[in-house]
């Protein structure tokens, strides 16, 4: 398996797992939670807590104009004021 198929499959696998602001684990997570435990499966978790925008800071790249599978997106009113991150399981979702 990729390490794209492998972020998905878990993705999927976190499917249910009920919202808790601050969290990171099977019990409860939040965005940034999941993103990180999504990372992790693939050995890019920056380690630590983070929230959206440490996320945004740690791992911005460059900007694209179509998200696809696999893809980290932020969601915020400018760079510097990311409140959201998620992950692509392809290019709509």
């Amino acid at each position: 398996m990729t390490n794209v198929q492998i972020a998905t499959a878990f993705a999927f696998s976190m499917l249910g797992v009920p919202y808790i602001y601050g969290g990171q684990s099977r019990a409860g997570t939040d965005c940034s939670g999941l993103v990180q435990q999504i990372l992790d499966q693939v050995g890019l978790d920056p380690k630590n807590d983070q929230n959206a925008q440490a996320l945004f800071n740690i791992l911005k790249t460059k900007q694209i104009e179509k998200p696809c599978e696999g893809r980290i997106v932020f969601f915020g009113s400018k760079i510097t004021r990311i409140h959201h991150v998620g992950y692509c399981i392809s290019e709509d979702r």
